[in-house]
């Protein structure tokens, strides 16, 4: 590793990657910021409902009208613990589905295919232009018979 050239595809490759380090370092603060935010809603949703069933205790036994808030902001917590622990489920089924189909870090490795190897692959270069050609291995076959 030490004894790699930095070349501009090395330094185009090195940005990329920090790029991708980047992006996983925001969704990882956004996602600890809406469990701060959840946890912080836990504790203010516990001390308001204790303190409204003491004034209640203390006021009146009969009638507790505090399990009505209680329950109505339960409900909106409920709500809220399942935003934040789903919040990243489609980005699990993503990368799930990008596994399935063989693609990583958003680009398809032929490889992975097996509809082709790395001998299948055809790049020339015309005019400035750059034209890949796939051949698939029952085409390959064929065409070395």
């Amino acid at each position: 590793m030490d004894n790699m050239i930095n070349t501009p595809h090395n330094s185009v490759d090195n940005k990329n990657i920090a790029d991708k380090e980047s992006m996983h370092y925001k969704k990882a603060v956004n996602r600890t910021r809406k469990k701060v935010k959840l946890i912080r809603h836990l504790i203010i949703f516990l001390i308001i409902n204790t303190v409204l069933a003491i004034i209640n205790n203390v006021t009146t036994t009969q009638n507790q009208w505090w399990l009505w808030v209680a329950l109505i902001w339960g409900i909106i917590l409920i709500i809220h613990l399942i935003r934040v622990m789903f919040s990243n489920l489609g980005d699990k089924l993503l990368q799930q589905e990008m596994a399935k189909l063989g693609i990583k870090n958003g680009e398809q490795t032929l490889q992975q295919l097996s509809l082709f190897d790395e001998s299948s692959v055809k790049m020339e270069q015309k005019e400035g232009k750059l034209k890949i050609t796939f051949m698939t291995k029952c085409q390959k076959k064929k065409n070395n018979y």
